[in-house]
């Protein structure tokens, strides 16, 4: 490890000091100090409580295989920190990351010491590196996974072209609340206006959240077993095979070679 990379690291962990402030105030004017590079690409944003990590992935390697160049960005890391930002496979390059915070530091200065706005968090400046990394590298999609909830996380401030609601369970209760409908809704509000949505099949408390935050934003929704299947072929532990059958068409004995079937809802 580089002496560089070495101290742009403990930088950044240091931020932690900084806890999780969930609100989208302070990342937007970060982001605004770079001229919004999360509004010039299109980004397909995923949330979720299971699976919503191994969705991400699964949208990019898709996209990949039809030749497109694609920004995979999610969290949290399981060895090292570059593989939250990935572009077709390649984690960021350690030079990137040193280069990307020295330009951000004087920015991130400036919000901390401007009235009216905190320390920017270690979540906040990483998505900002995130989306600054996938935009100056001229990706066709950006893949953004929300950190925690959905409403208030850094990654809100996307619009993307297609929000994606993987299964819905009982998470993070302390701050997204206590009841399912309350963490559908928090998680919903990742759906925009007149953008299209699909959602995982929900426990009926969460599905009724999200199909009404639906028809209130106008944003088309598509819901696994309502409007595309799956029919499980095989299960092994190297993989799954399975035919869908979606809006547009079918595709028979697709293989993916994730373990567990959850994986080809996934």
């Amino acid at each position: 490890m580089s002496n560089s990379y070495k101290k742009a690291i403990e930088y950044i962990y240091n931020l932690n000091k900084y806890g999780i402030k969930l609100g989208l105030k302070n990342i937007t004017y970060l982001l605004s100090l770079f001229d919004n590079p999360h509004l010039q690409t299109k980004t397909i944003h995923v949330a979720g409580t299971n699976g919503k990590g191994s969705t991400a992935a699964i949208i990019s390697s898709i996209l990949q295989a039809a030749n497109y160049k694609v920004g995979l960005y999610t969290s949290p890391h399981l060895v090292h920190f570059q593989e939250r930002m990935m572009i077709n496979g390649e984690f960021i390059a350690k030079e990137e990351v040193c280069t990307l915070l020295e330009r951000m530091k004087p920015a991130i200065y400036k919000v901390a010491n401007t009235e009216g706005y905190q320390h920017p968090t270690f979540f906040e400046v990483i998505t900002t590196m995130a989306f600054l990394y996938f935009y100056e590298q001229n990706v066709d999609f950006s893949i953004m996974e929300v950190g925690l909830g959905g409403r208030l996380d850094a990654t809100n401030v996307c619009k993307p072209i297609v929000s994606v609601i993987t299964h819905l369970d009982f998470d993070h209760m302390d701050r997204l609340g206590n009841s399912l409908s309350d963490i559908a809704r928090e998680k919903g509000a990742i759906i925009k206006q007149n953008t299209a949505v699909v959602s995982a099949k929900q426990f009926p408390e969460a599905e009724e959240v999200i199909k009404n935050i639906a028809s209130e934003k106008e944003a088309p929704l598509y819901t696994y077993e309502e409007d595309f299947q799956t029919t499980l072929l095989r299960s092994e532990l190297k993989g799954n095979s399975f035919h869908y059958s979606g809006i547009y068409n079918q595709i028979n004995n697709i293989y993916v070679p994730l373990a567990g079937e959850y994986q080809v809802e996934n």
